[in-house]
């Protein structure tokens, strides 16, 4: 890892580089995320935009493909990278991160409603396969526990989106 660290610091180039071929795998979008926290770090958000930019496009892309995630990965860890910098304190960091994916998922919530309604379809399809096997099983005292829970709000839906985000 320190080797990539110093490839990424190298410059502009090489960190924007490592961000959008990262963020461009959604298996390694963290990584991208990373690599614009650390630019960010060393040299603020004003020298970090190229590096930013390159991470963006692919995030851009899978949200276009209905996936958020990297997307949320490359802006919360700009953010919080953007804190600690400013704050030089890890306690602030760790405080401002529940209001730094708060607010996202709000931001969500509110701009994107299809996306949260397409989550929230998905979570339905799950839970109907769930039931469905639960009710074969004779498993009725869990079956009904789960009718008792009701659908889950939108609100509550980004809140699971960001659990696993974290």
């Amino acid at each position: 890892m320190r080797s990539l660290a110093e490839f990424i610091m190298r410059g502009p180039l090489q960190g924007a580089l490592v961000a959008a071929a990262a963020t461009a795998s959604l298996f390694l979008a963290w990584l991208g995320a990373a690599a614009v926290a650390l630019v960010v770090l060393r040299h603020g958000v004003n020298r970090a935009t190229p590096v930013l930019l390159a991470a963006l496009l692919p995030a851009a892309f899978w949200m276009y493909y209905g996936d958020i995630g990297p997307l949320t990965t490359v802006l919360c860890a700009l953010v919080l990278a953007w804190v600690l910098r400013l704050s030089r304190s890890w306690s602030a960091t760790l405080l401002a991160t529940p209001f730094v994916v708060g607010s996202w998922c709000l931001l969500i919530v509110l701009l994107l409603p299809e996306y949260v309604e397409t989550v929230r379809a998905v979570f339905e399809q799950v839970v109907e396969g769930i039931k469905q096997r639960m009710s074969q099983s004779g498993g009725d005292a869990e079956l009904q526990a789960l009718e008792r829970i009701g659908a889950p709000s939108g609100l509550q839906i980004m809140g699971m989106l960001a659990l696993l985000q974290a």
